[in-house]
């Protein structure tokens, strides 16, 4: 199956180059979804272990207020408001062992957040379909934490910590981790600036 344009820009523009590639029909997004993210799986994975993060991820921002929308692609007019995500089978070998995901801004598309799926599997050294979708879930959450703050520092505690340990791990498998108050804040500013941003005028008399 081939992969859509989009896909492949994004891909190009993070240096990334797949053994496999997977996409799917292509759904509009709700207008009262607070964020829309298209997404694409780059690569073999579990159905059910993808579902469990996706369900993760809603979880852990529904408890802050903040709603997501997943969708299979981009559609011909998409949400300019969107964050685009990649889940990649394989991290870049030069980054540091440690690091599950990445999140950049593009030109183009805008918010681009990548998961690394071998490092997922590697942090959680389980398994169990449900545990690796959690962990993949805390993944994508900390990732699309990124894009929404706007910024690329971490906290010391909560989804948005700089570096997990086992201990976090086995929290998050009992959902004990979550965004902190502070984090919190942090997003539901970034989301008013996007809407800022979206309803803005873009020029003219």
């Amino acid at each position: 199956m081939k992969l859509t344009p989009w896909i492949l820009t994004l891909i190009a523009a993070a240096g990334l180059i797949p053994a496999r590639a997977s996409s799917h029909a292509i759904h509009p997004p709700a207008e009262d979804s607070d964020v829309t993210v298209y997404f694409a799986r780059i690569g073999p994975m579990a159905n059910a272990v993808w579902k469990t993060g996706e369900t993760t991820a809603l979880q852990l921002f529904g408890r802050i207020g903040v709603h997501l929308r997943f969708a299979n692609a981009r559609p011909a007019q998409p949400d300019s408001g969107a964050i685009n995500l990649l889940v990649l089978n394989r991290a870049p070998k030069n980054l540091k062992p440690h690091v599950l995901g990445a999140a950049k801004t593009d030109p183009e598309y805008g918010p681009v957040v990548f998961v690394f799926y071998d490092r997922v599997l590697e942090f959680c050294a389980s398994t169990y379909t449900e545990e690796t979708g959690i962990v993949l879930g805390y993944v994508i959450a900390h990732e699309l934490g990124h894009a929404l703050r706007s910024e690329p520092g971490h906290s010391q505690a909560g989804v948005m910590k700089g570096h997990w340990d086992q201990k976090d791990a086995a929290a998050m498998l009992k959902h004990l981790v979550s965004f902190t108050r502070a984090d919190s804040e942090r997003i539901h500013l970034g989301l008013a600036d996007r809407k800022l941003a979206k309803t803005a005028p873009t020029g003219g008399n």
